[in-house]
């Protein structure tokens, strides 16, 4: 067992835009390709060092045995400034680009090159699974999110110590947070409930890995329906243009608008239904645990 400490990390540029009429057309605007804390979000990261000051003393914890952060700036910056001050001294700072935030198509999400972060955090310890990138984009499916969570959650038990401190992303601690329950066969509350807070701190004890490969149908039946209905939409459709990367196929015509979040869209939903009964290429194949992988390159390799 281990005692992990997840934040969240505080606004960042994207965050102040990342809403409302126009978000969807901002989404690979190049002026947010890994955006910094805002002042705001800098003040959030101070306090959450604070909360998480006073847990570790009322605990007798001590220190942070361990630190780790994606590999994006407003983690890593979260982390300088709210997990840091808080180490044991001999404690490692471990960069892991398996926490970086769902690849969705925006800009700001996306991870950086390896040579690119060891450059910019030289006192960080950066751990990529794979020096190696997808020739094509790859969107992240509900069922690579899964993986991705199982992966992080086997590392962080791997590492010395016993208390660590870990910061993340909202959509990756969701997931993260979620098979931790499952493991137990623990439901969580509906998302509306239960949102990550941009400079949020959650206490958790992380039970020894249970060496499940679950499915996203697993999974999702633990979920709040409401949250199912929201993920399975967005894991088809991610799957569908993945697919429709993979083969070489020119963008369907939804793919320029707002797809991915829409709960309802008879058009879309139709297309989809169309593509699967053609004999282009078979949605069930990749919606498959073992094809979920290639969904994100990295985990691919570190789980072949």
């Amino acid at each position: 067992m281990k005692t992990v400490y997840l934040l969240r990390h505080g606004e960042a540029l994207h965050n102040l835009v990342d809403r409302g009429s126009g978000s969807y057309e901002r989404r690979r605007d190049p002026s947010l390709v890994d955006p910094p804390l805002t002042d705001t979000g800098t003040s959030q990261a101070l306090a959450a060092r604070e909360v998480l000051d006073r847990a570790l003393k009322e605990r007798g914890e001590g220190k942070l045995d361990v630190v780790v952060s994606s590999t994006l700036q407003r983690a890593l910056q979260t982390a300088e400034l709210s997990l840091v001050p808080l180490k044991a001294d001999d404690a490692p700072l471990i960069a892991l680009d398996q926490m970086v935030e769902i690849q969705c198509d925006d800009i700001w999400n996306e991870s950086r090159r390896e040579h690119e972060v060891r450059r910019d955090w030289p006192s960080w310890e950066v751990e990529f699974a794979s020096s190696a990138t997808h020739p094509l984009p790859m969107l992240d499916t509900a069922q690579s999110l899964i993986r991705r969570a199982e992966f992080v959650w086997d590392y962080l038990m791997q590492l010395p110590g016993s208390v660590i401190g870990v910061a993340a992303h909202g959509c990756l601690l969701f997931f993260l947070s979620r098979r931790i329950a499952a493991s137990k066969g623990h439901r969580m509350p509906p998302f509306k409930e239960d949102r990550w807070l941009n400079g949020e701190v959650r206490r958790y004890t992380f039970p020894p890995c249970d060496g499940l490969a679950m499915t996203w149908t697993e999974y999702g039946g633990l979920l709040d329906i409401k949250d199912f209905d929201f993920y399975n939409r967005y894991h088809r459709r991610a799957s569908f243009v993945n697919a429709a990367r993979l083969r070489g196929l020119a963008n369907v015509w939804w793919q320029e608008t707002e797809w991915r979040w829409s709960r309802c869209d008879s058009e879309i939903e139709a297309e989809l239904e169309e593509a699967e009964m053609s004999n282009a290429f078979s949605l069930p194949y990749f919606l498959n645990a073992d094809i979920a992988k290639c969904c994100f390159a990295r985990v691919k390799a570190a789980t072949a």
